[in-house]
């Protein structure tokens, strides 16, 4: 079953940018803002859950 998501979801990848190309720096800035984008989504779920364990209803 891992195979087959696997292999499908290679069907439908892009094919690499040339290295140096405009392509490949733009996929450099979209790889750099995804990262950017989950680290900021584990960091406001970390505070939303310190502030609910912080809640004085909190058990």
């Amino acid at each position: 079953m891992a195979r087959a998501m696997t292999i499908a979801k290679n069907m439908f990848r892009r094919p690499d940018a040339e290295p140096g190309s405009d392509a490949a720096k733009l996929q450099a800035v979209r790889d750099r803002q995804i990262l950017r984008q989950r680290e900021r989504k584990l960091a406001e779920r970390h505070e939303r859950n310190q502030k609910r364990a912080n809640h004085p209803l909190a058990t």
